[in-house]
């Protein structure tokens, strides 16, 4: 009996890490990333991309050989869990940018985004969807000095294919 409970215990480790690791498909004519606890996904351009994914499922860190690009892509209910309403969250995302180039809110779609320079001085785009109880957040960065083409055609990639997941 023991034997059996451990064996099926095994078993639903496997298959929940089996469908873990399907959320990034990564194939370089058409790499996509799906978070499945939170519903939302992008599509990246077509080049080699390496994927972590954070062993809670809230996210992952997509890097590219090809686009000298890091995307972070991942859920939180952090804003929610702090009592952040939407001004809040953006003044705290706000708050990590050393220079904003341009911003963008919409309280309506509950979504804003910020271009420009963070603390460290990356070239740094963010794109948050605010929902009730979670939110969406993307992250595109390109280390100071690397070619802001890349920064740009990835920036544009991701912020045209993400579908948040409510």
């Amino acid at each position: 009996m023991y034997v059996r409970c451990f064996i099926a215990a095994v078993l639903m480790c496997l298959v929940v890490g089996i469908d873990h690791a399907m959320a990034v498909v990564l194939n370089e004519d058409a790499p996509q990333y799906v978070n499945q606890r939170y519903g939302f996904s992008l599509t990246l351009p077509s080049g080699h991309w390496e994927a972590s994914e954070s062993a809670n499922s809230d996210g992952a860190v997509l890097r590219s050989t090809t686009w000298k690009a890091d995307v972070r892509a991942y859920g939180t209910m952090g804003y929610s869990v702090q009592g952040m309403n939407f001004d809040a969250a953006v003044a705290k995302e706000f708050s990590a940018f050393a220079k904003i180039g341009h911003k963008e809110m919409d309280k309506k779609a509950r979504r804003f985004s910020i271009w420009g320079t963070d603390k460290e001085g990356r070239d740094t785009f963010l794109m948050c969807y605010f929902g009730k109880e979670a939110a969406n957040v993307v992250i595109v960065s390109v280390p100071d000095g690397l070619a802001s083409m890349d920064f740009e055609q990835v920036t544009q990639s991701v912020r045209r294919s993400f579908r948040p997941g409510f």
